[in-house]
């Protein structure tokens, strides 16, 4: 069959196609690398804020637990062991070697209460460490707990001083 003359052709073209399918893969290349930075993105800060919240939680379970306590057995800078009301010895210990905090009660396990805690020193002292406010261990009505949590270059210092109820 012959086509008549004056009939226009319509569609595309295949250098249009082409373009087409072209400019697409570039778009879709495009939105699928901006997705893989978004969620590199994501996981980074979610482990960060996942360290930061062990810290916190180690502080808070720390904090209370001393405000309850009824002795102080021992103190160091690294090391604080005192009885609950229970009459359980409980025992931290900010463990320089792994870089965590851990909490033991009585002749249990260690438990990691926080992690990627840092033990620089900064004017002579380690940045996480336990102070006491008197020289002698019976004396003792003020505790202050330095923690500094450190995680992909970003750092979260908490201090807090407690004083014990049961003393």
């Amino acid at each position: 069959m012959v086509k008549p003359i004056n009939e226009v052709e319509s569609g595309f073209t295949l250098v249009e196609i082409l373009t087409s399918i072209v400019i697409s893969a570039i778009l879709v290349l495009g939105i699928a690398s901006m997705t893989g930075i978004f969620q590199d993105s994501f996981r980074s800060n979610k482990a960060v804020n996942e360290n930061e919240q062990s810290v916190y939680l180690g502080m808070n379970l720390l904090t209370r637990e001393l405000r309850e306590a009824v002795s102080l057995d021992n103190g160091t800078a690294s090391n604080l062991e005192f009885t609950n009301l229970a009459g359980n010895t409980i025992t931290y210990e900010l463990d320089q070697a792994r870089n965590i905090l851990t909490r033991k009660e009585g002749a249990g396990a260690k438990a990691v209460v926080a992690n990627s805690i840092s033990f620089d020193v900064e004017d002579g002292q380690t940045v996480s460490r336990f102070e006491y406010d008197a020289g002698n261990i019976d004396n003792v009505r003020l505790i202050t707990i330095h923690l500094k949590g450190i995680y992909d270059g970003k750092q979260l210092v908490i201090e807090n001083s407690v004083a014990p109820r049961n003393f």
